[in-house]
């Protein structure tokens, strides 16, 4: 006897159900806590590991970071779950020898998805970090690795079509690398329509002695105030702009702390 339309919608929905139940019971036991079967060790699931991110506990995160180990988080890293990246990225720079990952994390750099771009900038910018002289040949990093890190925070910077958040973690993990990264012109930053980003540039990249005079005339505030921070800072002398920059009332009470002294011209 033939199955009347109403029945077959039944069963095919029915099907459809179980598949799920199926789908998500895998899921659930690919999150598992489970013992490595070439080492024997137990390997805690992801899922301790994302909590610690979201609840933004970092003792917690170094622990769980510990016991992940370079290896696993590595894999997540170079894997297609979104939720491991982003808990990798958060984990993996609180590892001893961190920079062991730089490659895993380079080609996330210049995905396109913004929060682990975003992510994978600031993580590269620790591991690369300059207060550590000895870090990267404590590991024997090759240098290409270094290379090639280097160039995809470059591309991210200078690339215009990218949301600010990646290019400012960018712009901030070439200056935790210092010397470590060759110097970019950044010069064409200061004419970027997001003023973020002219502000960044001004602060925390080499910039031509010219270059930052003439951003002192820039119409945002905070990008002209970034231009009398970096005068300041290169000692250059006192002059009429900058301290009607110190004066003005969009200047943040940070930036004048810098600024009012030099503008001043007595260091006072």
């Amino acid at each position: 006897m033939s199955s009347s339309p109403r029945s077959a919608r039944g069963i095919t929905s029915l099907s459809k159900f179980a598949v799920s139940l199926l789908v998500a019971g895998t899921a659930v036991a690919a999150d598992r806590p489970a013992f490595n079967k070439r080492t024997g060790l137990f390997e805690p699931p992801f899922s301790e590991l994302e909590r610690a991110v979201a609840r933004k506990d970092r003792a917690e995160l170094g622990r769980w970071a510990g016991r992940f180990g370079p290896s696993r988080l590595g894999q997540a890293l170079r894997g297609t779950d979104r939720g491991h990246q982003l808990a990798a990225l958060e984990a993996a720079p609180l590892l001893p020898g961190n920079a062991r990952l730089l490659e895993a994390v380079t080609p996330l750099l210049e995905g396109r998805d913004e929060a682990v771009a975003e992510a994978a900038a600031h993580a590269a910018g620790r591991m690369l970090d300059r207060t550590e002289p000895g870090r990267l040949a404590d590991w024997d990093i090759p240098v290409d690795v270094v290379t090639q890190v280097c160039a995809a925070l470059a591309t991210v910077v200078s690339d215009g079509q990218r949301p600010a958040g990646p290019r400012l973690a960018a712009i901030e993990a070439r200056a935790e690398a210092g010397h470590r990264c060759v110097a970019m012109d950044a010069s064409a930053l200061l004419f970027d329509p997001v003023p973020e980003i002219r502000r960044a540039a001004l602060l925390v990249m080499d910039m031509d002695a010219e270059k930052v005079a003439a951003a002192l005339a820039d119409p945002e505030p905070s990008v002209a105030a970034a231009a009398a921070v970096a005068t300041c800072r290169h000692r250059r002398g006192p002059s009429p702009r900058l301290r009607e920059i110190a004066r003005a009332v969009g200047t943040s009470a940070e930036d004048k702390a810098e600024i009012l002294p030099c503008a001043s011209g007595d260091g006072s």
